[in-house]
């Protein structure tokens, strides 16, 4: 069991998923302030998960929201990880904020999963990271969703 999605952006376990997410994360420059709900914060201002912006943060959770006002790397922690789509706007923006935070992946990860930095291992947060940065923007570049099965 674990998640897949359309275009080939992801195939593996909920764990490799979480684990990706985070990193995405960590190389934003967002910390962790609390373990359950896991929630963060850039620089102790946690403006997208302020009350007021629920709503929007709740349609994000199945992907059914064109715009996303936010950093896109907060879009995936918005977003269910088993199910729901990614529209093509949204897909595409994610796309390059991943492209951006590739050269820190590495290093974020270390910070909390050294394992999956190690390129011994064959999968790595920045081998799912570029196989998922491919599948968002070959489906933004055909105007179509990504599907999370």
């Amino acid at each position: 069991m674990g998640l897949d999605t359309t275009h080939d952006a992801f195939h593996g376990g909920y764990g490799s998923y979480l684990i990706l997410r985070e990193s995405l994360m960590v190389a934003a420059g967002y910390r962790r302030t609390k373990e359950y709900p896991p929630t963060y914060e850039w620089d102790g201002d946690p403006d997208f998960d302020l009350p007021e912006n629920k709503a929007i943060w709740d349609q994000a959770r199945m992907g059914e929201i064109d715009e996303w006002p936010f950093d896109p790397v907060l879009f995936l922690w918005a977003h269910e990880d088993c199910d729901g789509i990614i529209r093509p706007v949204i897909a595409g923006q994610i796309a390059d904020r991943i492209d951006e935070l590739l050269p820190k992946l590495q290093d974020a990860t270390m910070t909390f999963a050294p394992a999956w930095a190690d390129s011994e291992r064959g999968r790595t947060t920045s081998t799912m990271a570029i196989q998922f940065m491919s599948g968002l923007r070959e489906a933004s570049l055909a105007g179509e969703d990504v599907e999370f099965m």
